[in-house]
């Protein structure tokens, strides 16, 4: 990273499993910072600048993701911080100190992980094309020549 001390690798580690887009690092830090309030899509979207169906998503992904609750008692289902342990909420804090002294670091660290999201997501359709191709054919597990079915013992 071109700001000094390379990120921490829990940081790294959470954000390419964790964290897709710039709307999801910006609501879940914005959360963090007031624990005690519970947010809307349309209070998420307001502060954010973005519209109420990107941030239902985005909160959703975030509740999914392990680090923000879903307050079901509400009519309009607002979304609280809550990470599932101590060692997220640690690793969020370390990730709100970089968003404000690294930013443009943090946003190039995001640009590669998305490269490399892209990446695996290719290279697994990819593979998955070929083995399609090979059901399609009649091979793949256990059918068809050579697919590893033991014919010892078949003789009854």
């Amino acid at each position: 990273m071109s700001g000094g001390q390379p990120f921490s690798t829990e940081l790294e580690s959470f954000l390419l499993a964790r964290i897709e887009t710039y709307e999801e690092l910006e609501t879940l830090l914005l959360l963090r910072r007031e624990p005690q309030s519970s947010w809307s899509p349309d209070a998420v979207g307001a502060r954010l600048n973005i519209d109420r169906e990107r941030a239902l998503e985005t909160l959703m992904r975030l509740a999914g993701a392990g680090l923000l609750r879903a307050v079901h008692s509400a009519p309009d289902k607002p979304y609280c911080y809550d990470p599932v342990d101590a060692a997220i909420d640690r690793v969020v804090e370390q990730l709100d100190v970089a968003m404000g002294s690294r930013q443009l670091d943090l946003i190039k660290l995001m640009n590669a992980n998305a490269m490399t999201r892209m990446r695996t997501r290719a290279i697994r359709a990819f593979a998955d094309a070929f083995v399609l191709q090979d059901r399609e054919k009649g091979g793949g597990a256990g059918g068809g020549a050579g697919g590893g079915g033991n014919s010892e013992g078949n003789d009854a």
